[in-house]
């Protein structure tokens, strides 16, 4: 027990956790031995992947799921059609046994949405550097923050959104502008009297990422294999510490 208190009271410096309330705080900590106990028996049964702890280790998956995910539209209508289009990979062979876009310089450094339900600008603008990556050459950090300021026709800001209605938004602008407008809550941007086109980094190939890849897994591994890919998903799991 006192190797578990210690590192729980390490893990709470590492990322700056305060309790106002003894209750509180034992309170917290038990939960953070449950979430350790579903690491640590994870581990041992899975091997292509592993869990570690991270600042999220003192919630309960309920209340992860509270503070964190969920769509939350204000209109139920609001959504519109896209352009999108479903797109099958026909000859699927000599597919290499893994790709690592990193090592490949197509992927930028980690970011952090932290409370904002904003996945869909982050995935959007992954792909969106990838892509102009593997067109132009060049890995440029854009901006999340001028489609969640901007991008509001369909979608919903920090309420959460879809990628390719902001795949559209970036199509019909031709631009989407760097990351030195970053991604900020309390000191929050507003971009919206920017121009397009100005001070921004021109998208000209965009149409490849718009497709929606068929699920199989083959077509998948065909996809990932030579663009980068924006991924939506709806978690159930607690795998998430």
């Amino acid at each position: 027990m006192a190797k578990l208190i210690e590192l729980f009271e390490s893990w709470m410096a590492k990322h700056g956790k305060i309790y106002h309330t003894i209750e509180e705080k034992l309170h917290r900590f038990d939960i953070f031995k449950d979430n350790l106990n579903h690491i640590d028996e994870t581990n041992k049964r899975v091997t292509n992947y592993w869990l570690g702890l991270n600042h999220f280790a003192d919630l309960t998956h309920e209340e992860l799921t509270k503070m964190y995910l969920g769509l939350k539209p204000e209109l139920a209508g609001r959504h519109g059609s896209s352009d999108s289009r479903e797109f099958t990979y026909g000859d699927v062979v000599d597919l290499p046994r893994s790709v690592d876009w990193r090592k490949k310089g197509g992927v930028t450094r980690v970011k952090n949405q932290g409370s904002c339900g904003s996945c869909w600008a982050f995935s959007t603008v992954a792909a969106v550097e990838g892509i102009d990556q593997i067109v132009t050459g060049n890995l440029t950090e854009l901006s999340e923050q001028e489609l969640i300021d901007c991008d509001t026709t369909y979608n919903n800001g920090c309420n959460g959104g879809l990628m390719d209605y902001a795949f559209s938004f970036i199509t019909l602008n031709l631009s989407i502008v760097p990351s030195t407008f970053s991604f900020f809550f309390k000191i929050h941007l507003q971009l919206i009297g920017l121009q397009p086109g100005g001070r921004s980094t021109k998208i000209h190939v965009l149409f490849p990422i718009l497709e929606f890849i068929s699920s199989s897994m083959a077509s998948f591994q065909k996809a990932e294999s030579c663009d980068l890919i924006a991924s939506s998903n709806v978690t159930g799991s607690a795998s998430i510490l």
